[in-house]
């Protein structure tokens, strides 16, 4: 059983070490784009958070990050409105430990992210490598829809994907 908690600033090296033993262990290491340290302790400190999934070890995390005005919001990229772009979390870096996949933990981060987005928080946007068939099924089950097919990243293709963000009083 995955209990789940937030990264604070002491949890930053078991990510970035989690991080890069995954993205060594890819077939194609362009399905992933990695983090610096430097920018997963801004992460924590200004721009989102990190949810950890953890069972006896740290078997997993999300990154969500809550991109306001920035350049790089995927609002536009899924034709919401500017006044909709700063409603918008991304669901960035989802990381599966190797031992761990298989038992639906993708999913089960997102629902627990999803769980703890700010009340004015209205989509949640991530992007998808056409070619990461687990991960594309994992978001489309969790209700999200692909809003556009582009190059990212320096030339990557992704999906850009969007889901509704609606706020329940079980979700508090």
């Amino acid at each position: 059983m995955f209990s789940f908690r937030i990264a604070d600033k002491a949890d930053v090296d078991a990510v970035f070490s989690l991080m890069e033993q995954v993205v060594h262990s890819l077939a194609d290491p362009s399905l992933f784009i990695p983090e610096t340290r430097q920018s997963l302790e801004r992460h924590l400190k200004e721009e989102g958070m990190i949810l950890l999934a953890e069972e006896e070890q740290l078997a997993g995390y999300l990154m969500v990050r809550f991109p306001g005005n920035a350049e790089d919001n995927l609002a536009e990229d899924a034709g919401l409105s500017a006044q909709d772009a700063l409603r918008c979390a991304h669901m960035e870096s989802v990381v599966v430990h190797p031992d761990f996949r298989g038992r639906g933990l993708q999913k089960l981060l997102l629902e627990q992210a999803e769980r703890l987005l700010p009340e004015g928080i209205g989509f949640a946007l991530a992007t998808v490598a056409p070619e990461n068939h687990a991960s594309l099924t994992s978001f489309l089950r969790m209700g999200y829809s692909i809003a556009d097919t582009k190059m990212k990243y320096g030339g990557k293709m992704r999906h850009i994907m969007i889901k509704k963000v609606t706020h329940t009083q079980d979700q508090k």
